[in-house]
């Protein structure tokens, strides 16, 4: 994938070799998870290698404060989607914007509402990529948002500077999914495409648009939902187990991700300008 894992604040960069961890080396077919465990918040020493180095620069040690599993999750989402920001910029000519929503909730949905109105409010289209949603409930107020139909223009002196509705999206957009989508996340690009707002890209989402209830026993640790509540069209149809066919079905080759292409957002980029120019 593109770009470096760490940042280069505590001088390292990307291509160096970690040798040692707080003075203890890293021997070959070890696992060096312990020399790590129980060490958030800590300053841990490493000694570290760098190829390109010459003289007192090839080996030296570097001070750096552990992070958690989760923090370093969360610095690899926001580093992935990044990257599909600027690959839609690039793709697209600077015409699009990319949106990821990362889940059915306040947060995901803040983070998205800010940057399409942002970022984003001087774009002809707009990607909305839902790949990896674990759900939730947002999916009427995300239609809502995407769904504004544009019924006049700000034009002081003869200059373009708006249009309304300014706090919702009135032009075009595509949604990317995936086999990672989850109930409610299933449920959006379900409603999104019976209302005709636009296309999907992307691979099958698993039929599962259901209410769950979560619930724990006696012992906390044990946590589990239960579907109690179905979705059902106006045609009579449960979308429980009715899995989602995208409109353009593309699936990221395993030979090719790894290289920091991603296709299927790719081939919403091509599909969405297509259908603006009108081809």
């Amino acid at each position: 994938a593109k770009g470096p894992l760490v940042k280069a604040k505590a001088g390292i960069k990307a291509g160096m070799v970690i040798e040692k961890i707080d003075g203890k080396p890293i021997r070959k077919d070890e696992n060096y998870y312990p020399l790590l465990n129980h060490k958030v918040d800590q300053t841990v020493l490493l000694t570290i290698t760098d190829p390109e180095g010459k003289g007192d620069e090839k080996t030296r040690d570097v001070t750096i404060k552990a992070i958690s599993w989760r923090e370093q999750g969360d610095l690899l989402y926001d580093r992935w989607v990044e990257l599909r920001r600027q690959d839609t910029e690039r793709l697209s000519g600077g015409r699009l914007g990319y949106a990821h929503v990362r889940g059915m909730n306040s947060r995901a949905f803040r983070d998205a509402f800010a940057d399409i109105l942002g970022r984003y409010s001087d774009k002809e289209g707009l990607v909305i990529d839902t790949r990896f949603n674990s759900g939730g409930n947002l999916t009427e107020f995300l239609i809502d948002f995407l769904n504004g139909k544009q019924y006049a223009r700000s034009v002081p002196r003869g200059q373009v500077v708006g249009r309304a509705p300014d706090m919702s999206w009135s032009r075009p957009s595509i949604v990317v999914q995936n086999e990672g989508n989850y109930s409610d996340a299933h449920y959006f690009p379900w409603v999104y495409r019976e209302l005709g707002i636009g296309k999907l890209v992307g691979t099958q989402v698993p039929g599962t648009a259901t209410a769950v209830w979560w619930e724990t026993l006696q012992d906390r640790s044990i946590y589990f939902g239960i579907p109690e509540v179905g979705v059902m069209s106006n045609r009579g149809t449960l979308l429980e187990n009715d899995n989602l066919e995208p409109d353009v079905y593309v699936d990221n080759e395993p030979g090719v991700a790894p290289t920091g292409r991603d296709q299927q957002l790719e081939k919403a980029v091509e599909v969405l300008l297509k259908d603006i120019d009108g081809q």
